[in-house]
């Protein structure tokens, strides 16, 4: 399913939380781990996105849906929002895992839910996907 966020009214139900994320910054020596504030209305929780990717130039988040299936033959979908704009610096986290692939503005990457609509939170064992399906992507 594809991950939207509809802007509702919050109800006094709904629930804010943090999940761990994958961070790939524009200025960063290497990718790491951050805390991502989410909504969850008790159905779906989405992501706030707007502290941790940076750039004023373009407004608008990107996303997209990865599908990796690791060596035990399970499958993992993570989320991937990105900021891409000629105008953003240059990712040299990106460039230094890649090797080769030039990209202008951050990347988070969030572990999907498998069994509801969201994201959940990032296991050490996740970056090694998540890098995998950055260089793959």
């Amino acid at each position: 399913m594809t991950y939207s966020h509809i802007s509702i009214f919050p109800h006094a139900k709904d629930q804010y939380h943090y999940v761990q994320g994958r961070v790939y910054q524009t200025f960063g020596p290497k990718p790491r781990f951050v805390k991502v504030p989410t909504h969850d209305n008790g159905t779906r929780r989405f992501a706030f996105l707007q502290g941790i990717l940076k750039g004023r130039i373009q407004q608008h988040v990107h996303t997209c849906e990865v599908k990796v299936i690791d060596r035990q033959s399970r499958s993992h979908l993570f989320y991937i929002f990105f900021k891409n704009h000629c105008h953003l610096p240059t990712n040299w986290t990106v460039l230094g895992l890649s090797g080769r692939k030039i990209w202008n503005g951050d990347i988070v990457i969030l572990h999907a839910s498998a069994t509801s609509d969201g994201v959940v939170n990032m296991r050490g064992k996740d970056a090694k996907l998540a890098d995998f399906a950055l260089k793959r992507y």
